[in-house]
């Protein structure tokens, strides 16, 4: 009867067609990239068996080895600050940036949480602004998220 016949022929949601992911994430990985920098923990003096090291053997400007090596992100163009990992310059005496035009300039540690392992760095440049950030609340599951902090869907 007309229960059978509801349940028979259930009404389907609207739901938004499926759209086809990106072809290419170049032009958000070249807007991210922008905001990347190397990071390298600086000490003053090694020994001989230091140096042998291979780890130790990664050069930062002139001649200088570096102790730690990180990856850092701008977050205020601006004011030339950028965030890492604390780890990454723990313990260093002098800590070099390198921008993604390759040059290598001296950072200062502004502050950093050991326990959350964040570090905040100054360099005294102008550098590119950060990409756009995007608003997480705005996403569903199941959305495409790219770079560019826009869900795609």
């Amino acid at each position: 009867s007309a229960l059978l016949t509801s349940c028979a022929h259930p009404k389907v949601p609207d739901a938004d067609p499926p759209r086809m992911p990106p072809t290419s994430f170049a032009p958000a990985l070249r807007q991210g990239l922008s905001a990347a920098v190397g990071v390298f923990g600086v000490g003053l003096e090694y020994s001989a068996a230091e140096l042998q090291k291979p780890e130790a053997r990664r050069h930062v400007g002139a001649g200088r080895v570096a102790d730690r090596i990180g990856a850092g992100f701008v977050i205020s163009g601006a004011e030339g600050l950028i965030v890492t990992a604390s780890h990454a310059v723990a313990g260093s005496q002098r800590i070099a940036v390198r921008l993604p035009d390759r040059r290598i300039v001296a950072a200062t540690l502004v502050g950093e949480d050991e326990m959350a392992d964040i570090a905040l760095l100054h360099v005294p440049l102008v550098l590119p602004e950060p990409p756009p950030q995007g608003r997480s609340a705005a996403l569903r599951p199941g959305d495409w998220v790219l770079a560019v902090g826009e869900p795609y869907g």
